[in-house]
């Protein structure tokens, strides 16, 4: 029994945003690596563990690169203690300029979708004038306009919508065997967590998906179906950002949480709420699917 459970063991990987390095072998917490580029360009083993040091933020998109196999999957986790590892989609924006009547501008070379403030997510105003209170901003000529009774320092990010919009935070497409667990996924210019067909196999487990610009947990359809879809202990939130604004260009939206032609899935213990859009929808032939003390 010893030795079989000894095949199953794969390799744990450390990612520590702040004390990494990619130079690092990975395989300790004093030796983790530090991006999330560095996972995305590796090959993994089925039974192979990557775990992200909890607190720590990452504003990359991690696009799952293996998958395990039954009884071995692979799991992107969190290690160490305090809150989820945080990936985020926005870009911190800096160097702010007093306009007056507490008004702060910055440059910023794109029209940005979403702002946030503190984290907050912001309201956009018809011009510069009507940036006059609380979470209000307006954008002109690659320059972003912020209300605030001082210096916004460090606190104000901005989500861009790309040219291409089929892809999420957290992506994987027809990877099989995969858990997501302990992760924040939040201010996606585009999905939050994106799992595309023919994916299988595949749980999330106590994750926390808000503000994306399009749906938050998405499992779209495609030529073929996803097939074993878990969702465990997840808060699904303030997603479909796009749809509140009106974002230019957008024609389709998805929900919260979306199951689309998905055969066989399970949503156990899980919130949906506050989503701009529709919370949770199941449909174009998502079928076999369990849903248990759940809010959604």
């Amino acid at each position: 029994a010893l030795f079989f459970q000894t095949l199953c063991l794969g390799t744990d990987y450390y990612v520590d945003a702040s004390g990494g390095n990619d130079a690092n072998t990975g395989t300790s917490t004093g030796a983790a690596w530090r991006t999330v580029a560095k996972i995305n360009s590796r090959t993994f083993a089925p039974g192979d563990r990557v775990l992200f040091r909890r607190g720590q933020l990452w504003r990359e998109q991690l696009i799952v690169p293996s998958s395990g196999a039954a009884g071995k999957p692979i799991t992107f986790g969190v290690y160490g203690t305090g809150g989820r590892a945080v990936l985020k989609g926005s870009a911190l924006v800096t160097g702010w300029t007093s306009s007056g009547a507490n008004q702060w501008r910055a440059s910023l070379g794109s029209t940005p979708n979403q702002v946030f403030f503190n984290g907050a997510r912001g309201t956009k105003a018809t011009s510069q004038a009507g940036v006059n209170g609380a979470l209000r901003w307006y954008w002109s000529g690659g320059t972003l306009y912020v209300y605030s009774g001082s210096n916004p320092g460090s606190t104000i990010e901005a989500s861009v919508r790309p040219s291409t919009r089929s892809y999420g935070l957290v992506h994987l497409q027809g990877r099989e065997y995969v858990n997501i667990e302990g992760l924040e996924v939040t201010q996606s210019a585009s999905f939050g967590l994106y799992v595309k067909p023919a994916a299988r196999y595949i749980t999330i487990r106590d994750c926390d998906v808000s503000h994306a610009l399009d749906g938050g947990l998405v499992v779209p359809t495609g030529s073929s179906s996803a097939q074993q879809i878990t969702v465990e202990d997840c808060l699904v939130h303030h997603n479909n950002g796009g749809f509140k604004e009106g974002a230019p260009g957008v024609a389709t939206y998805h929900e919260g949480l979306t199951m689309e032609n998905v055969d066989g899935f399970t949503i156990r213990r899980t919130k949906v709420y506050h989503n701009y859009m529709e919370g949770s929808n199941f449909k174009r032939g998502a079928r076999n699917g369990v849903l248990e003390y759940c809010d959604l």
